[in-house]
């Protein structure tokens, strides 16, 4: 099975893929623009720290998209 590289470059230059599945299961299910700005308009450390701020409210609670 062929390995599937990351193309997301954050706003800092980096690519991490790491980063990049969190964000992604973190924005599962809100409107797209959302991972674009955490993509483009964000640094890549502030990226992590939304991302897990939303993972960690994900289970911890159940989570409105209308907050």
């Amino acid at each position: 099975m062929p390995q599937i590289v990351s193309q997301t470059r954050f706003k800092d230059g980096t690519n991490d893929d790491i980063l990049e599945r969190k964000i992604n299961f973190a924005t599962a299910g809100v409107p797209a623009f959302i991972h674009k700005d955490l993509t483009d308009n964000v640094s890549s450390k502030n990226a992590l720290s939304i991302a897990e701020y939303v993972l960690a409210m994900k289970t911890e609670t159940n989570l409105s998209y209308s907050y």
